[in-house]
């Protein structure tokens, strides 16, 4: 099944440019011209991802964001900008914006950025369906919220964010993952969250699971990105 996406974008040989290559993709594709259809469009459609234009006419891109947010709408959303302003770029991530793209881009990079955004999509994974891991010498159970390494005689109990931290890792093996998509997923949108929450989280994942807690493997941090986990291999799922 193709996986619908929306493009509101007003200039109309963009629209029509990355409508063509993303159904070249594989996706199936909605558009809007402006900001008063385009918010139209997902109040009332599901969507996997939207590419939200801030500079619209009727109503920009902001305050679209700012409405379906507040309405608890988690749809990720690619936000594009011909304004590569710092300030916009972190107003549109605060809003609630899964990622920030400024014009011009290439198409390439908007497709790639697209795939992370949905295979980063909390709505795609549940972690009651996917039970139980092994990792290394670890037995992790997300059903018990624990951890457990039988020949260490070792057994870690999990808080439920802890949890839901260690298991968007490895939904999303290889993919780096900004500190916004993980406060926004695990937390919510608009969360008052403190940045060393999530800092130490990872921290501890480093201590339990790699040899060398100050120079990580496995559970890395990409300077000014974000964070991502690689299992090499020794990440299996029960």
């Amino acid at each position: 099944m193709k996986k619908p996406i929306l493009v509101i974008e007003d200039e109309i040989n963009l629209l029509h440019i990355l409508k063509l290559n993303l159904e070249y993709e594989g996706y199936e594709v909605s558009t809007a011209e402006n900001g008063i259809l385009g918010m139209q469009e997902i109040l009332s459609n599901k969507y996997e991802a939207v590419i939200l234009d801030i500079m619209l006419p009727k109503l920009d891109g902001f305050e679209v964001l700012k409405e379906i947010r507040s309405q608890g709408i988690t749809t990720p959303i690619l936000a594009l900008s011909a304004r590569s302003i710092t300030a916009d770029k972190i107003l549109g991530l605060k809003l609630g914006a899964n990622d920030y793209l400024s014009k011009p881009f290439e198409i390439e990079e908007l497709v790639l950025r697209l795939k992370n955004l949905i295979a980063t999509n909390p709505n795609t994974f549940n972690i009651k369906e996917d039970k139980t891991y092994t990792f290394l010498d670890f037995n992790i159970d997300f059903n018990q919220y624990q951890i457990m390494n039988p020949q260490k005689k070792f057994k870690k109990i999990l808080s439920q964010k802890e949890a839901a931290v260690l298991h968007y890792f490895f939904k999303n093996e290889g993919i780096i993952i900004n500190r916004e998509q993980f406060i926004n997923t695990i937390w919510g949108y608009n969360a008052n969250v403190y940045n060393r929450t999530l800092d130490n989280i990872i921290l501890n994942f480093r201590k339990i699971f790699e040899a060398n807690p100050k120079s990580p493997q496995y559970f890395t941090t990409i300077r000014s990105i974000g964070f991502k986990f690689e299992s090499f291999n020794q990440l299996h799922h029960a």
